[in-house]
């Protein structure tokens, strides 16, 4: 039978004054992404299998960039002299699995204290943050939509039903997307949503995107999604 011991990451000292005090993020991006290429490279999900004061040995469960070090037991530890904040310590669990990022890709992983987005499995955006990742890493443009259809009298493409595409550090969400072909033109239509990778945002009725967007979309395969929203 595994004991999970739950190790929480603060100084006891901190913990012991009557002046400490700290709150928890409640605020969390609705995804993740990066504004540079390669920015899915520093995460890791790791199961956390033994405690040593300060410092955690480590299972690699999945990475982002080069695969050597799947499987690989390693130690995770903290930024040495971080900067306190009044955001409470992170916990880890022993036996639990989590998403990291490391500010070092060679032994030992080292991540913030007091960064929340170092998250458990079962937090609500988990699985949500994986799968950002997976697609930033294996592709460079992941499209989703609820239907696909192919106009060949009209010869265009239209994708329909909260349409989702990753690109090039952003995500445009959309109700309509039409590749028509006979005006050479990528346009996407209704409720329009752009998130830019440094979390800004743009809104339009409607957006014609970009000739490089526009190519890269034409060698995409297109994700018809299984559970439409």
């Amino acid at each position: 039978m595994r004991i999970r011991v739950v190790v929480t990451l603060a100084a006891v000292s901190w913990l012991a004054s009557p002046a400490f005090a700290c709150k928890n993020l409640v605020k969390f991006p609705e995804h993740l992404w990066g504004s540079t290429v390669g920015w899915w490279e520093p995460y890791r999900v790791v199961e956390i299998s033994e405690a040593r004061d300060d410092d955690f040995v480590v299972v690699v469960k999945q990475n982002f960039g080069s695969k050597s070090d799947v499987g690989k037991r390693t130690m995770l530890r903290f930024i040495a002299n971080e900067e306190a904040y009044a955001l409470c310590p992170i916990s880890l669990v022993v036996g639990g699995t989590y998403l990291v990022r490391s500010k070092s890709s060679t032994e030992a992983l080292l991540i913030q204290r007091f960064n929340h987005l170092n998250l458990p499995s079962g937090h609500p955006l988990y699985g949500i943050y994986l799968r950002d990742l997976e697609k930033a890493e294996v592709r460079p443009m992941y499209v989703e939509a609820n239907n696909v259809d192919l106009e060949t009298q009209d010869n265009r493409l239209v994708l329909r039903g909260k349409v989702e595409i990753h690109y090039s550090n952003s995500i445009l969400f959309a109700e309509r997307v039409v590749d028509d072909r006979s005006v050479d033109q990528l346009v996407a239509e209704g409720n329009v949503l752009m998130v830019n990778a440094d979390g800004s945002s743009t809104r339009h009725d409607r957006l014609r995107l970009s000739d490089d967007y526009r190519n890269t979309f034409r060698g995409t395969l297109v994700e018809q999604r299984r559970v439409p929203w």
